[in-house]
């Protein structure tokens, strides 16, 4: 599942990057977090090889599975800001 993600993050913010800045860079990785999010909550699901047990197609789940690893503590397994990891470092950082 995360290398699933991590191939489409790669793809989504490589784009964002590559794109003409019309908007502000803020904006602009605010909007790529929204498409990798969109991915993981309606396109990912699509992907049998997703699934966690053949049986198991409830949507929720995968969802769920994303929002668990979003979550992770210290610093999430998956992110939908391209910007957040840096973020979360530097917060800590100035917090030690």
């Amino acid at each position: 599942m995360t290398n699933e993600w991590e191939r489409n993050k790669d793809i989504v913010f490589d784009d964002a990057f590559d794109a003409p800045i019309e908007a502000s860079l803020e904006q602009t990785l605010i909007a790529a977090g929204k498409k990798l999010y969109t991915w993981a909550e309606t396109e990912a699901q699509k992907l049998d090889h997703l699934k966690i047990r053949a049986r198991v197609t409830e949507p929720y789940v995968l969802r769920g599975s994303f929002q668990i690893l979003a979550n992770k503590r210290p610093y999430p397994t998956v992110y939908w800001h391209p910007q957040l990891l840096d973020r979360l470092i530097k917060a800590a950082g100035e917090t030690e």
